[in-house]
């Protein structure tokens, strides 16, 4: 069996501290060479998070297909690549999620965002809905408990008319495209 090196990268606007937890959960997975990483490009303010892995043709497909289904679209994702890589560059101890200039709170996982992300799902845009994996109904203040469906889709029509959207209660905007 031959056995190759990819790394998966994933360049964000800003952190993503769903990314910066999903790198620290591959690191379980033992049967595989894996090493992660982090690089903030100070210039831009960009970051790009890696996950590398030394593994068989039919192990990095099925890592593929994880990341694939793990990794959601965030609105911070500005590219994607898998290549090849000659040696690893990541480290093989978790992520330091303190030191990362990440001011932006993990309220939701892969488990439970896909169940309320989907407009075909019966539980579509319910912050509420309870996830005994991450727990992210008890993170949120309030302010965002109160939000029901209809405010949640006005909220995504003002974003995409107006291509920008502030969300004072988290302290941040959210952009489609970066803001010059």
């Amino acid at each position: 069996m031959s056995m190759h090196n990819i790394r998966f990268d994933f360049i964000c606007q800003r952190p993503v501290p769903l990314y910066e937890y999903l790198c620290n959960q591959y690191l379980d997975r033992t049967e595989l060479n894996i090493s992660i990483g982090s690089e903030l490009y100070p210039q831009t303010s960009k970051i790009r998070y890696f996950i590398e892995a030394f593994a068989t043709q039919a192990q990095l497909e099925e890592l593929a297909d994880d990341i694939a289904s793990d990794f959601l679209l965030s609105v911070w994702l500005l590219d994607t690549h898998i290549q090849s890589i000659e040696q690893h560059s990541g480290q093989r101890k978790p992520l330091d999620l303190k030191n990362n200039n990440s001011d932006l709170p993990l309220y939701f996982c892969q488990h439970c965002q896909p169940i309320f992300g989907d407009n075909q799902q019966s539980l579509f845009a319910d912050i509420n809905l309870q996830c005994e994996h991450c727990k992210g109904h008890n993170k949120l203040c309030r302010e965002l408990k109160s939000l029901t469906r209809h405010d949640i889709m006005a909220l995504a029509d003002r974003l995409f008319t107006d291509k920008s959207l502030a969300l004072p209660v988290i302290g941040t905007t959210l952009w489609l495209t970066p803001p010059p």
